[in-house]
């Protein structure tokens, strides 16, 4: 098969993306959006003269049942379980099911994460979640001051530091004294001058967790003529699901 060109990619995906249910033109997207008008008790169609008045039956239905389901699948059993295969596996099952819900519902708001996803499936019909490893780096800036040659040696060989700012001195038993004076005091053949240092630093860590949230559901697209999950695709950043075989 002949390599696709650019251009015949974006086509084949802009295909994919007009085809599939849930699109902004399809009636599945028009569904979901007529639907929260009404849980939100938005008004449509006003007529002038006209009660304004709008039944918050949606609402009041919606609300009614999230106690139930979250007792389901929030009670007091694991929301993970893991289970072992043979005796000498019971305690590692049972650290791996306290990890597990530890990064779902500690680590992660999970109880928000999941009142999230089952109002969004109670109010659009559709609801989705995803699970995914992040590792997005976290910076944070520093300021050092009167650092020594070998603590400012240290920090500069450091990977995950940046220095922004730099600043050198030099200091004596009498006085403190800028870079030049320093510089100045040294050739002259003053001993006794400790170079010192100021330094304003960037630095950046990669804390990497498993994270998962609730994903709105006019961001999942369904390959209308998929019937397995297997043929799951993911154009670009926008995931697209398949449609389960009916």
């Amino acid at each position: 098969m002949a390599k696709k060109t650019p251009e015949e990619l974006s086509a084949i995906i802009a295909s994919h993306l007009s085809e599939s249910l849930g699109n902004d033109n399809d009636q599945l997207s028009a569904t979901r959006t007529e639907n929260l008008a009404m849980y939100e008790g938005e008004l449509e169609n006003v007529v002038a003269g006209r009660s304004q008045v709008q039944s918050r039956d949606s609402l009041e239905v919606v609300e009614m049942a999230m106690p139930a389901i979250t007792r389901t699948f929030l009670g007091p059993e694991p929301a993970a379980q893991f289970m072992p295969t043979t005796p000498e596996d019971e305690d590692y099952a049972e650290q791996i099911t306290q990890y597990v819900n530890h990064c779902l519902f500690v680590d992660n708001p999970g109880f928000q994460i999941s009142q999230d996803w089952f109002r969004s499936a109670l109010i659009t019909g559709t609801s989705f979640a995803k699970i995914y490893w992040d590792e997005t780096p976290i910076e944070r800036q520093e300021e050092y001051s009167g650092l020594t040659e070998t603590e400012l040696q240290i920090l500069g060989d450091d990977e995950t530091v940046e220095i922004l700012e730099h600043t050198s001195y030099g200091k004596s038993q009498e006085m403190i004294m800028d870079e030049e004076e320093a510089i100045k005091m040294a050739l002259e053949g003053v001993r006794d001058i400790e170079p010192l240092h100021d330094v304003k630093i960037k630095r950046t860590n990669t804390k990497a967790r498993l994270k998962w949230n609730a994903v709105p559901p006019e961001e999942m697209l369904i390959n209308g003529d998929a019937r397995s999950i297997d043929e799951m695709i993911r154009p670009g950043n926008l995931l697209v699901i398949v449609k389960p075989y009916q």
